[in-house]
């Protein structure tokens, strides 16, 4: 059974559709687990009255925003001057308030630039009306890194949403069998009202642990 770590939550967009592109196996690094290697390397969002397709920097590190089918309308490469590292993996959905306005939340696995650990960060983008533009890296703004991991023991599950108003919420969970039932660690992270254009530091963590006898 495919593991599948873009999972879109398009809870405020009703209308949105959702495509996504078959997995691409990463070659190289033995140390990545399945359930990196056989996420999905693409989703595509409706809103706006556009397609919006996220998608890894083919060859470099960051995420590639395109617009339109095929990338008809434009592209954009958000690398933040090459802080962001490979996308191993990504969630993102989107909401959007107004015919001419919309927030879009990604939660990201980025490969740290010693290959030795999957960081993990949000990005947020913000149009409330034209000019704005989805397309300018100037209407996005991203965390330093939440938390980092070594890559052979990436989180198995990753999520994204937008709260109320713009709030965001990336939540991070790992899980273990044990015999008594799974034990699972959750880590939870909160930034409210991000600011477009910036790199975001204070970023609220909170994480707690559960063991399940069932």
């Amino acid at each position: 059974m495919m593991t599948v770590l873009v999972h879109l939550m398009l809870l405020a967009a009703p209308h949105a559709q959702v495509e996504l592109s078959q997995a691409v196996p990463y070659s190289g690094d033995p140390k990545i687990p399945q359930h990196l290697l056989q996420s999905p390397r693409a989703a595509a969002l409706t809103f706006l009255d556009d397609t919006w397709t996220f998608s890894p920097v083919p060859g470099s590190g960051g995420l590639r925003i395109s617009r339109g089918v095929g990338g008809s309308g434009g592209y954009l490469d958000l690398d933040f001057d090459r802080e962001l590292g490979q996308v191993l993996g990504f969630d993102v959905t989107c909401r959007q308030i107004s015919p001419a306005s919309v927030f879009v939340g990604v939660a990201a696995a980025l490969l740290s630039p010693d290959g030795a650990n999957v960081e993990y960060r949000f990005l947020f983008g913000r149009a409330f009306a034209p000019p704005d533009n989805l397309l300018d890296e100037k209407s996005w703004s991203y965390s330093a890194p939440l938390i980092a991991r070594p890559v052979e023991k990436a989180f198995p599950a990753m999520s994204v949403n937008l709260l109320g108003g713009d709030s965001i919420l990336v939540t991070l969970q790992d899980v273990a069998r044990t015999p008594n039932g799974d034990r699972f660690e959750t880590h939870r992270f909160v930034h409210h009202c991000p600011l477009a254009g910036r790199r975001l530091e204070q970023t609220r963590h909170y994480d707690d642990s559960a063991a399940d006898a069932g």
